[in-house]
């Protein structure tokens, strides 16, 4: 499903974040099932996966673009039992075509994993990010648990996104071809992680409190020299502490 994810973020990150044009619709779709359906030995594309296929790729990703979730949304309900797409059913699209496709395999479409890359864990891609850039794991474990809960579709109300709640402003979120993605998101939130560790003396509560509320926001408190967290938002003076929490339970083994 690779190349699937990669055509849908063509046109999900180009800046927009929008679709428009009944062509650019029809030709993502009929790309998409192209590229995803190559799969052999596969299983029936049944009620049930087409629901999961709707969930698990786009519920999350499609959160701000509704029009593209109601054109997906028609695409699920126009597979037909037969293994027939009536191109024609789907919203916004005038064209009489149908067109057959290989079933996909349901491994493919069921799996948990259907963001990561290949079939590295979470675990896998924070020693991968650790490794990298000389980033304590346990800190980067820490920091993913309090933003995202471990969930790679997290989405917040500010528009962050995947397990390390990356800003779209964020100059590391736009380096990555899909923010979603389990390894891309900690690699580049690890290497935010570590810029801020950096600037700060290696002070992981000062970087914690940049991550949350943003470099300008610390620097401007003044917090680096007089150590007041009370001039920084509450929700940063909560942050820390909870983040610094969960990393000394890691380290003890108290928390896995």
């Amino acid at each position: 499903m690779t190349d699937v994810n990669n055509i849908l973020n063509s046109y999900l990150y180009s800046g927009t974040n929008s679709l428009t044009g009944n062509s650019g619709v029809s030709s993502l779709i009929q790309s998409g099932l192209t590229e995803g359906t190559k799969s052999t030995n596969s299983t029936s594309f049944n009620s049930e996966m087409q629901s999961q296929l709707l969930v698990s790729m786009f519920s999350e990703m499609m959160k701000g673009s509704g029009d593209f979730s109601k054109i997906m949304t028609s695409l699920i309900q126009a597979y037909a039992s037969n293994g027939t797409l009536d191109v024609s059913k789907i919203a916004g699209n005038n064209t009489n075509a149908s067109f057959k496709y290989n079933p996909i395999n349901v491994s493919d479409i069921v799996s948990s994993k259907m963001t990561s890359t290949g079939n590295m864990t979470i675990d896998e891609a924070i020693q991968k990010a650790s490794k990298k850039y000389g980033v304590d794991a346990d800190f980067i474990k820490a920091l993913i648990k309090a933003e995202s809960s471990f969930n790679p579709n997290a989405v917040s109300s500010a528009n962050c996104v995947g397990l390390m709640q990356l800003s779209p402003q964020n100059e590391q979120y736009q380096e990555l071809s899909n923010p979603f993605d389990i390894e891309q998101n900690v690699d580049g939130g690890t290497k935010f992680l570590k810029g801020l560790l950096d600037s700060y003396g290696q002070n992981k509560q000062l970087a914690l409190a940049a991550y949350n509320a943003g470099p300008g926001a610390v620097n401007r408190s003044n917090v680096a020299n007089t150590g007041d967290y009370s001039r920084l938002p509450k929700e940063t003076q909560n942050y820390v502490p909870k983040v610094m929490s969960y990393y000394n339970q890691y380290k003890n083994g108290t928390l896995v």
